[in-house]
């Protein structure tokens, strides 16, 4: 029980840790998802694998931590959603985050439909208007 309470421990620092270091690749090469453009912090580009591998051991660690602590209560739902839900919160979204990266190529689409989309607009105003 005192391991496993110690691994748990050494398991949440590591995942916290993961967090920030997953966040700061986030902010280096994905900044262009929250509007900011250009990176705050500059980092070669061959390490944009290992911040495309960290989402997956995140994930990983957090169901090994998840299902430790789940033992640890000796199966007590009830019990162990009401003392562990931001862990539960947290395994839930991070694959929703994945998806990010698709969002971002989605968004450059998005601007080049609407530029296309204006530049069709303003040459059928044209056409209206010297046409007549």
């Amino acid at each position: 029980m005192q391991k496993a309470q110690h691994f748990l421990i050494v398991n949440d620092l590591m995942i916290f840790s993961l967090l920030i270091v997953f966040f700061v690749g986030f902010f280096v090469y994905d900044y262009e998802i929250i509007g900011i453009k250009e990176p705050i912090i500059h980092l070669p580009e061959h390490y944009k694998l290992i911040f495309e591998i960290l989402p997956w051991i995140l994930f990983i660690l957090l169901i090994i931590d998840l299902f430790l602590k789940y033992k640890l209560v000796e199966g007590k739902l009830n019990y162990f959603v009401k003392k562990y839900w931001i862990d539960i919160l947290l395994t839930i979204l991070l694959p929703f985050l994945f998806p990010l990266k698709f969002f971002k190529a989605t968004l450059k689409m998005y601007k080049y439909t609407k530029f296309a989309k204006s530049g069709f607009k303003l040459a059928q105003k044209y056409n209206k208007l010297f046409k007549k």
